[in-house]
């Protein structure tokens, strides 16, 4: 099926309106954290409050740049070009590399630890 670029910009304009909407909305969060909240994220004072400082124009402007090169990696993977899917996942997120859930999920509960005949 042929690709329709006038779709292809509104999924990008609108994809780039969320993620601004979502970083502008965490960045005026960020001076209401505590030291420890923001040691957990790993961030300190000092960049939490430039980050929150941050002029909105640029914020829009990161979150344009990081929602094409998203859609082109999402390009990518759909038609199978570059890396396999799983390799540009790793790109992004750790979740590849962590192992498949086992059966008995619920490792610490009482159940898991009987026999299959006595539950």
């Amino acid at each position: 099926m042929p690709r329709d670029p006038s779709l292809h910009d509104q999924t990008r304009a609108s994809g780039c309106w969320l993620l601004f909407q979502r970083q502008l909305t965490t960045r005026r969060m960020l001076p209401e954290l505590t030291d420890r909240e923001l040691a957990d994220i790993g961030l300190d004072r000092q960049t939490a409050l430039y980050e929150a400082h941050r002029p909105w124009w640029r914020v829009l402007l990161d979150a344009w740049r990081q929602s094409g090169r998203r859609d082109s990696r999402a390009a990518q993977s759909a038609t199978g070009a570059g890396s396999s899917g799983c390799q540009s996942l790793r790109q992004t997120t750790a979740s590849c590399s962590r192992p498949p859930r086992s059966r008995g999920h619920n490792e610490g509960s009482d159940t898991s630890r009987q026999p299959l005949a006595s539950r």
